[in-house]
């Protein structure tokens, strides 16, 4: 339930957000399947919430920084 509730909410964030229609892709929607797998396995082996949300946060850097992400302004 936790895994779908991330990909809806980034499913939402494509229909609410001007701009964000990217969010809607199925290849983007695909890689946030696979980062929030990633992110759940982290939680469930570490025990902590810390070590997912920094690796999300780093993947998300690198995504706008260096693939051509969506930047925050350009939700605006």
């Amino acid at each position: 339930p936790g895994l779908a509730a991330y990909v809806l909410w980034h499913v939402a964030g494509g229909l609410l957000l001007p701009g964000a229609s990217l969010l809607l892709r199925p290849d983007f929607l695909f890689s946030a399947f696979l980062l929030g797998l990633a992110c759940a396995l982290m939680r469930y082996r570490t025990g902590s919430l810390w070590p997912p949300v920094v690796f999300h946060a780093l993947v998300v850097w690198a995504w706008q920084a260096f693939l051509g992400g969506i930047a925050p302004a350009d939700l605006l």
